[in-house]
């Protein structure tokens, strides 16, 4: 049996010594949960998230179900339903599949809850879905490789989603899943603690403060420089006004300019100025860069603008280039 959880209530005004059991408050419908666990296990390089009952060890049965409730499949449409899981019910990583987490660096996963017509099944990803809006999933798949996009089994268009809870894991090698989780928690949705939403790359993600997000330095290889990815895996934290992110670009440049996503907007000052003035590694046209890279952030507030020997367009339009990352910005 792979990493296992309890939890307590976690109604509005219940007590931290209250009876185990998983109830997230009815009055917070339609984000009621009951009877709810999650184990993760790894085999054969990949991991298996099963949900459990309220022990963190047994599969629903049909005397002892498992409830989630899911906003209504019309977004107009102001009500919710309760599925009960009566069996079984999991998801497996496929081995080779990073989910946008890095070697040898701690990455959380967020475990959802997708209603297909009436069929719970499980998702997972790099980011909380809001449980407020409609989502599309992607397969699971050995290249399911980015922090930002939701997985479930098989693909799903338009469907509500439910968070359900979160766990640590820390592999040798990214998509190699060989190590349990250092930690898994089940509890309501984390609040913001402070309000970008407007600011968010990708709409209706929400963050909270100190904690490292997985996210991919690279979205869109053409609009970066890049014929194609050869690296892009990274991690975001916000303190205060200022988005922290750590990581690699890497690829085939077909572009004498070098851009990285942001998960954050920065917040459109000082356009031309360096954002951070070190890049510790860089190269171009596969030669390592003798001097400095540095990054000026650039009008569009989705990205920022690596710097080839304080040109922004030094760089070589062939070959490969990249550069390890470390900067930050006022959002």
């Amino acid at each position: 049996m792979g990493g296992q959880v309890q939890t307590n209530v976690f109604s509005e005004g219940a007590s931290v010594d209250a009876p185990a059991q998983t109830v997230f408050s009815q009055s917070a419908l339609p984000d009621f949960i009951e009877n709810l666990g999650i184990d993760v296990s790894v085999a054969a390089g990949a991991a298996t998230v099963a949900i459990k009952r309220k022990d963190g060890t047994s599969d629903p049965i049909s005397s002892d179900v498992t409830k989630i409730a899911f906003r209504l499949a019309t977004l107009a449409t102001g009500g919710y339903s309760i599925l009960s899981i009566s069996s079984a019910l999991s998801m497996v990583v496929t081995s080779g599949a990073t989910l946008g987490t890095v070697s040898a660096v701690k990455s959380r996963i967020y475990v959802h809850a997708i209603n297909n017509s009436g069929t719970p099944e499980v998702a997972l990803s790099g980011r909380i879905w809001p449980s407020d809006e409609l989502v599309s999933t992607t397969a699971m798949s050995s290249g399911a490789d980015s922090a930002s996009v939701l997985y479930s089994t098989t693909a799903r268009s338009n469907v509500p989603v439910q968070y359900l809870g979160e766990f640590d894991s820390t592999q040798a090698t990214a998509g190699t899943w060989a190590s349990e989780p250092t930690k898994i928690f089940i509890g309501p949705q984390p609040k913001k603690t402070f309000d970008i939403v407007s600011k968010v790359k990708v709409p209706g993600d929400t963050y909270e403060e100190g904690v490292w997000y997985s996210y991919d330095s690279i979205q869109d290889a053409g609009t970066s420089g890049f014929g194609s990815i050869g690296g892009a895996q990274g991690q975001f934290m916000v303190m205060g006004k200022i988005c922290y992110y750590h990581g690699i670009a890497s690829g085939t440049s077909n572009s004498t300019s070098f851009k990285v996503d942001i998960p954050i907007q920065h917040d459109g000052t000082g356009i031309g100025d360096i954002a951070n003035k070190m890049l510790p590694f860089s190269t171009d046209n596969g030669s390592a860069i003798s001097t400095s890279s540095v990054m000026m952030t650039t009008a569009d507030p989705g990205f920022l603008q690596l710097r080839n020997n304080n040109s922004s367009t030094g760089w070589t339009a062939s070959g490969t280039k990249g550069a390890n990352l470390y900067y930050n910005w006022p959002i």
